[in-house]
């Protein structure tokens, strides 16, 4: 019988991303041009094409198919989208899934953007771009390519481009309860006074700042005091201001990315098509890219994009308060041209000296052959097609450089452009592990930063709580191999060693170039940290499901969160005034109610879904499904009973632990109400006896050591998933011996290229 058992690994790292458990990135699957079949009443259809202004949705039929999925739904709501190309013979399409079916989705998803991208001989630019993006790890849109066919007519290859909405933050975002705003002609950020509803005005029919979540607070008070700061404060204050709630990383891969890729449409020129984002988990404002198409030579306005100076990258129409001010603070400058620097190095680089072009070309080039409105606008020919992706010359029309051409002067004319001036070093990325440390947890610091002239050394600096003396602690430089992305490259690791029981404090990093002048970071507000007791482990919390969709209802039918607590003892144990808690700062968060016993050896389920109207095992919170902490305190509001840190979590999968290893955790087949016997994920988990897997230091970084024991000889696999479900990496054991195996990994994928920080599962099968 086949055997499963599986556990987390987390690759620390400051850029560390936001483990996805949703099937959306489907949609997006690169690996062949998919097909989209649109069914409409032809009477709608006409009019639609005769009112191209209508935002208005008609209901029609969608079909869908590419390498990773075959669906078919009977009423989607369809449009068309976009501003000056709905004149354009060639349309784009918005898709909606909850228009006629209120709150639906699709592969949780609400809508699609099909771009026709008449603009654009190559129908590729915009693609490429968002692939960049990618690659530096920013948060932006993901694109496919998909043929596209209404009422069975071809209407040709489009990009699928990925909707910045809700979901969009959900997946981007641990907190995406913030506000986001569209910003479209003319958002310059200028200052418009002191009152929030002075930027709600409109242009040409919508708000040029148009606020796409919470609409129903209608809440303009943080945007409007972030266009004061950068209006009215000097650069000394602005400095302060960014550290502390920009995301510093965001604006300026924007801003960079935009030069390396000759993005004009964008806010330093024409004060446009960008997302702002206010996070309320780290209260910090994000920049989102939009919109590109008008990239790598298409230019409408005889500017040589491909060589202009970065640094006056322009704006015709007016102030660009937010470009000025970061250009304006040294370091910030430095940051930006190092930014510049790796990119081009990295991205620019590798686009003209491998067969990236000349892959793109082959995979469009039979299905841009036949999309026959490709050539209505501006009578693109397939020549024109196949010469954007060249590094030969080529002008048509608007269309000033091929891909490769424009790449390649904007890496050889950007060498000579780039300057640095001596400035204190910056400390731009922070992260650490675990947030809620036990007493015995020691605490891993990751930064990134950069410095002109270069970083000598950063260290941690840890100050507890009510003493008067502060510890250092060194931080190396760990970048990660062969990595594209900045935060990597800058990547420096430190360790705080364990703290002890009921100790709390707070601690910052302070970086010092060669030069001996430091900056230290957070410029404010430390980070604090706080250990509870040493556990008691009188109850156990046994197992959890944060993401329960359909595996078991509560006695109203409602499928919430739960929590199993477990009496390991051969006594009964009295839960009476314990606590609950999901919070270190509020450890009596919800009380168990009175006369709660517990016999020895039982379980007991309790629902967190913030109701505790519906039952006395019904508590007031939820519980997280992005991970978080998770206690059960002892009567004196102060020693912990059992408490957990868990991690981003799998819809209808639990959370356990092994009774036979009460250390280890993993993903489970969800089994409330019953002991666990074994951490996996399978159909038929059975009792594994000595069978077990386990890993070592997790976090890590930049390697782990997976140990896994056999009861008898067998053939093993050991294979490492995403999140997404995708194996990254295997290897296989035949005839593997009984006993003890230990065997390292290095957190590089089956082409032995260096993994992405995030949440990865190890899974060992055996026969």
């Amino acid at each position: 019988m086949l055997k499963y058992f599986s556990i987390v690994l987390l690759i620390l790292s400051a850029s560390l991303s936001i483990a996805q458990n949703d099937e959306s990135w489907k949609i997006f699957d690169d690996s062949e041009v998919g097909t989209i079949r649109i069914s409409i009443e032809p009477e709608r259809l006409n009019w639609i094409y005769d009112n191209v202004l209508s935002d208005s949705l008609h209901p029609a039929g969608f079909q869908i198919e590419n390498a990773e999925l075959s669906k078919t739904i009977d009423s989607v709501g369809f449009r068309i989208r976009g501003n000056t190309s709905r004149y354009s013979e060639k349309k784009s399409f918005k898709i909606s899934f909850n228009t006629f079916n209120k709150g639906g989705d699709f592969y949780g998803l609400e809508k699609l953007n099909l771009n026709g991208e008449h603009n654009d001989p190559s129908i590729a630019r915009s693609k490429i771009c968002w692939d960049l993006y990618s690659m530096i790890c920013m948060k932006s849109t993901r694109a496919n390519h998909y043929e596209v066919y209404i009422n069975d007519e071809y209407y040709g290859l489009y990009v699928n481009v990925e909707h910045i909405d809700e979901t969009f933050i959900e997946r981007n975002f641990i907190n995406d309860s913030g506000d986001l705003w569209k910003c479209l002609s003319v958002a310059d950020l200028t200052y418009r006074g002191a009152n929030p509803n002075d930027y709600k005005y409109e242009a040409q029919g919508k708000r040029v700042y148009d606020l796409k979540t919470n609409t129903d607070l209608d809440d303009y008070s943080k945007l409007a005091f972030f266009i004061y700061v950068l209006n009215n404060h000097s650069s000394a204050q602005f400095e302060d201001f960014a550290m502390e709630h920009l995301d510093l990383s965001s604006f300026l891969k924007y801003f960079s990315m935009n030069i390396l890729v000759g993005s004009w449409d964008d806010y330093w020129f024409l004060a446009s098509n960008y997302y702002l984002y206010h996070n309320p988990g780290d209260n910090k404002f994000y920049m989102i890219p939009y919109d590109y198409d008008n990239t790598f030579g298409v230019d409408w306005f005889n500017i040589d994009w491909s060589r202009i100076n970065p640094y006056e990258f322009g704006s015709p129409n007016g102030e660009r308060p937010l470009i000025e001010q970061l250009l304006g603070v040294q370091k910030f400058k430095n940051l930006y041209t190092h930014f510049l620097e790796i990119n081009s190095k990295n991205l620019l680089e590798s686009v003209i000296t491998s067969y990236y072009l000349y892959t793109f070309q082959s995979k469009l080039e039979p299905f841009a052959e036949n999309d026959l409105y490709r050539t209505m606008d501006y009578g693109f020919s397939m020549y024109d097609f196949r010469m954007a992706f060249t590094l030969s010359p080529y002008k048509r029309s608007h269309v000033h450089n091929s891909i490769g051409e424009f790449v390649a002067n904007r890496y050889a004319s950007l060498k000579a452009q780039l300057e640095y001036t001596e400035t204190e070093p910056v400390i731009y990325n922070m992260n650490y592990y675990p947030k809620n440390p036990s007493p015995n947890d020691s605490i891993y610091v990751e930064v990134a930063a950069f410095g002109y002239p270069q970083i000598e050394n950063i260290t941690i600096q840890y100050h507890p709580e009510l003493l008067t003396v502060i510890y250092s602690y060194p931080m190396e430089s760990k970048p990660v191999s062969n990595s594209k992305i900045p935060e990597e490259i800058d990547r420096y690791i430190g360790v705080i060693p364990p703290l002890g029981p009921n100790t709390s404090g707070s601690f910052y990093a302070i970086a010092t170039n060669s030069s001996g002048v430091s900056k230290e970071y957070p410029i404010e507000n430390w980070i604090n940290i706080r250990t509870g007791s040493a556990l008691t482990g009188e109850v156990l919390i046994n197992e959890l499901m944060a993401r329960n969709d359909s595996t078991i209802a509560d006695e109203d039918g409602e499928y919430d969160d739960w929590v199993e607590i477990y009496n390991p003892n051969n006594f009964e144990v009295n839960l009476s005034g314990k606590f609950l808690t999901d919070s270190q700062n509020n450890l009596t968060k919800w009380s168990f109610p009175d006369g709660a016993l517990l016999p020895a050896g039982s379980t007991i389920l309790v629902w967190c879904d913030d109701d505790s109207t519906e039952g006395n095992f019904h508590t007031n919170f939820k519980l997280d499904g992005d991970g978080e902490f998770l206690a059960i305190v002892e009567s004196d509001s102060v020693t912990f009973v059992d408490s957990i840190s868990f991690g981003e979590q799998i819809v209808d999968v639990s959370w356990g632990r092994d009774i036979n290893d009460s250390n280890l955790w993993g993903f489970m087949e969800p089994t409330p109400g019953t002991l666990n016997t074994v951490v996996g994920v399978d159909n038929d988990i059975i009792q594994p006896d000595d069978f077990k897997l386990s890993a070592y230091p997790n976090p890590f970084n930049p390697s782990v050591r997976i140990i896994f024991n056999l009861p008898e000889s067998q053939d093993i696999e050991l294979v490492i998933f995403n999140m997404l479900g995708r194996e990254v990496w295997k290897q296989q054991f035949p005839n593997a011996h009984a006993g003890f195996h230990e065997i390292k990994w290095n957190a590089e994928n089956k082409d032995n290229r260096q993994l992405s920080s995030g949440i990865y599962i190890a899974r060992l099968k055996g026969k």
